[in-house]
C-alpha cells in the first residue's frame, strides 16, 4: 500500500494527526480514531465434514445484517451504535450529537 499513497498527503495528514495527538496529551482535546463495519447474519460455510447421510443444516435468516460503527480514545474508552441499516450522514450527525452529551 505504501507504493500507492500520494507522500505529499500522508505526511501533512501525519502532520496534522501528531498535532492532534500532541492536544490529546495536554488534555485540550479527547481524540477519539473511529471505524465501521457491516456483518451478515447468513451464515457462510461451504462445506464441511460430516458423515455420509447426516447433512450438517444450519438455520439462517436471508438477507439480514447489522452494520457497526464506533470509536475509542487513547485510554481505551469505547463508544459504539449497532444499526440494522446502512450508516448514512443522518445516523452518523445523530450518534456524534449523542456522543457530545455523554
Amino acid at each position: 500500500m505504501k507504493k500507492k499513497r500520494c507522500e505529499s498527503a500522508f505526511l501533512n495528514s501525519k502532520k496534522e494527526l501528531d498535532k492532534l495527538s500532541q492536544l490529546n496529551q495536554e488534555q485540550y482535546i479527547d481524540l477519539y480514531y473511529g471505524d465501521a463495519s457491516h456483518f451478515s447474519l447468513v451464515p457462510n460455510v461451504p462445506y464441511a465434514w460430516q458423515a455420509e447421510g447426516e447433512p450438517i443444516l444450519l438455520p439462517a435468516i436471508r438477507g439480514k445484517s447489522v452494520s457497526v460503527f464506533g470509536l475509542m480514545n487513547t485510554l481505551g474508552n469505547l463508544v459504539f451504535d449497532i444499526f440494522e441499516t446502512t450508516i448514512n450522514s443522518e445516523k452518523m450527525i445523530v450518534f456524534l450529537t449523542n456522543l457530545l452529551r455523554i
